[in-house]
Formats: C-alpha cells, structure tokens, sequence
C-alpha cells in the first residue's frame, strides 16, 4: 500500500505523527509531501524534530501569498508530484490557504512543548486559532474565542469555551470573570482515529 499524505500547517503536523506512526506499524509506504505554507522553524521544521516525522519526500515550498494564488500553486505542484509517483490514495489534512488565519503569533518566540507549558500554566486562554481551541481543551483550560465561530458546540454548552465577537469591553469582562460552570467534555472522542483513518483505507483499498 502506498499512500501519500499531505501536511503544510501546524496542526496537520500533529495529526500527521500518529497516521505516521501508524502506517510504519502496518508496514504501508507513506510519501509526506509538504506544501511549505507554515515555513519558518518554529512552525514547521520543529514538529519535525519533536515528533521525529521523516524529512518530506518532496518539499513543494509555495511562496506565501494569497489564497487564491497559493491554493492554485498547490494545486499545480500536487498535481505533478501525484502524476510521477502515482500513488495508490492520498491523505489531505484539511489545508488552510492561507497562513495569517492559523498562525500562531507566540509561536514566532516560542517551541511546541514550550508553547504548551505556557498553555496549561494560564487562567484562561484567548484565542483565534482552531489548533490552539484542541490543545487549550485537552489541557483543560477555560477558552475565551475571539472569532464569532465555533466548530465544538459542545464544549460551548458545557460552559468551558465563550464565543465573542471584537467587543473590547466584552472581551476584558471575559478575561476577568469567565469561568467554566459545567463538567469538562472531551469532544475529541476516544484518541484512536489514528488507527480507524488506516483502517479504513486498508478495508476500502486493501493492504
């Protein structure tokens, strides 16, 4: 079985750990092709280093620019990387066309595990960022959304994560006085879709 899978963003490299893990267990071959939309090291090469990914096997290095003009790139340079290897499915992360949406900006001075630590040590988070929205409730922290969109209803109901919108003076109400007012709800199921994503590849493709 030949699969290639596609990351470019920071969290696509934290999924990418266990699908890879995975496929090594199973004794598929992955081809890793990387998009270079997260580029700078903190962002991007030290996922590689924590999590011990293998090094792309083609690294397609798109200039950062407009979605439009990124996602066509993409498309181009996908198109030919697939024509010459020509592999049996491909995995595609859910790709974000564009870096100013998912960026993190503590991550410009900050690692991944340092990041973290930082995370689970703070009162409260505020956010905008749907990777940093995953790890903040894993690590069990009240999530104060500034972006009026919220992809985990659930978590909102149980009184864990507020949405708002670019009110200041809501804004620093939340900061100073949000707290949960529920049980804590893991939405993120039972931490086994690593394993169910090969599956089903393999009883879909075969081995």
């Amino acid at each position: 079985m030949k699969v290639c899978s596609v990351v470019g963003i920071r969290p696509n490299f934290v999924k990418e750990y266990l699908v890879n893990q995975e496929l090594k267990r199973r004794s598929a071959r992955e081809v890793l092709i990387h998009t270079g939309q997260h580029c700078d090291y903190e962002m991007s090469q030290a996922f590689f280093e924590y999590f011990d990914l293998p090094a792309p096997h083609h690294h397609l290095q798109i200039a950062k620019g407009d979605n439009v003009t990124f996602s066509a790139r993409a498309l181009m340079e996908l198109a030919r990387v697939f024509t010459s290897g020509n592999p049996g499915y491909a995995i595609g992360w859910g790709l974000i066309g564009t870096l100013r949406a998912s960026r993190i900006e503590s991550g410009k001075s900050l690692g991944y595990v340092e990041f973290l630590r930082m995370t689970a040590g703070a009162d409260r988070i505020l956010i905008d960022s749907g990777g940093v929205r995953r790890e903040a409730c894993l690590l069990e922290e009240p999530r104060v959304v500034l972006i009026e969109l919220s992809w985990s209803s659930g978590v909102s109901q149980a009184g864990w994560k507020v949405v708002t919108g670019p009110d200041p003076a809501r804004i620093a109400d939340l900061v100073r006085n949000f707290e949960p007012t529920g049980p804590r709800q893991d939405p993120f199921g039972d931490g086994l879709a690593h394993r169910k994503v090969v599956d089903g590849l393999l009883r879909r493709y075969g081995g």
